[in-house]
């Protein structure tokens, strides 16, 4: 091709370049948030996917559906035990002097798939599940003890009033008793009860002030105080 066709290509490419600038300048751009199609968004990365694995303790998320994706009023999802938050240990809670063999309804329990760590009562399971009498019930109720399990807002074992209040503010409801006081977050099946502990409750008292521990349990459960009693946990005795 001679110099001077090379050029009128080159002329004729700017130009159709630059008439494609004008066009788009007098468009309104239109992010995906503010509703582009599906086509006109950027597949997703490989580097984007998520995460594999069992989540840590902090990971799973306290709130008054349940925790991580233990659900309250169903039953625990079936896990690959690669992934599994919790598992069914069949003879937990066997104790003849009570009455219960390996064959009694009650005899096993959902344990965490997680070790013994810093609890209010020194070293202990992270949560249960509290009694079942099958593998298949749905979970009844979830009681948390661990300080690394929090809701979305932070709030966990250890927050304070003043910390409490500030992430829930007038969603809360307080149920005082002389031992404690529950504040009480309503979801739209289950409840979230933020246990704080009173001066002369039984425990530390640098804990006074401050949430002990939290319980998920149904809407119509009015059971709300279990400091200074004898709580259960995973078995019935």
């Amino acid at each position: 091709m001679h110099r001077h066709a090379r050029l009128v290509v080159v002329a004729v490419v700017v130009a159709v370049a630059a008439a494609g600038a004008l066009s788009l300048a007098g468009c309104t751009s239109v992010t995906p948030d503010a509703g582009a199609s599906a086509s006109s968004r950027p597949a997703p990365s490989a580097t984007a996917a998520m995460p594999t694995g069992k989540p840590t303790l902090s990971q799973l998320v306290v709130s008054p559906d349940g925790l991580g994706y233990l659900v309250l009023g169903a039953p625990v999802p079936s896990k690959p035990a690669t992934t599994a938050i919790v598992a069914f240990n069949a003879t937990k809670c066997v104790a003849p002097a009570e009455g219960i063999t390996a064959t009694s309804p009650g005899a096993g329990a959902w344990l965490p798939t997680y070790p013994t760590g810093l609890t209010w009562s020194g070293s202990g399971i992270p949560f249960d599940l509290g009694p079942v009498a099958a593998s298949t019930d749905p979970v009844s109720q979830i009681e948390i003890w661990s300080p690394d399990l929090k809701t979305a807002k932070g709030i966990g074992a250890g927050s304070t009033v003043a910390q409490l209040e500030a992430a829930y503010g007038p969603s809360l409801a307080l149920n005082s008793a002389p031992n404690s006081d529950v504040y009480v977050l309503t979801g739209a099946h289950s409840k979230l009860l933020f246990e704080v502990a009173k001066k002369g409750a039984g425990l530390p008292v640098e804990e006074t002030g401050t949430v002990v521990w939290m319980r998920i349990v149904p809407l119509a459960d009015t059971d709300l105080h279990i400091a200074d009693t004898d709580a259960t946990g995973p078995c019935e005795f």
